[in-house]
């Protein structure tokens, strides 16, 4: 898949100590359960993978909770 975490370095990549990406082993419907973290609003990156979901926190979030703090 284009923009593949785990070939990525830097921001996009599962080692981004700020803000990494997320492995989410699924079992059903990856297509429906990308759907529903995605209409959630807290998510930047959904991308389905053969056994998982790769996510990543949408980062405006963390500003939100650093400012409810």
């Amino acid at each position: 898949e284009a923009n593949n975490p785990h070939q990525k370095k830097g921001y996009a990549s599962h080692h981004n100590a700020e803000n990494p990406k997320l492995d989410i082993r699924i079992n059903g419907n990856a297509k429906d359960f990308a759907q529903k973290l995605l209409d959630t609003g807290y998510f930047s990156r959904v991308s389905i993978e053969k056994t998982h979901l790769d996510v990543q926190i949408d980062p405006s979030k963390y500003t939100t909770l650093e400012y409810n703090a």
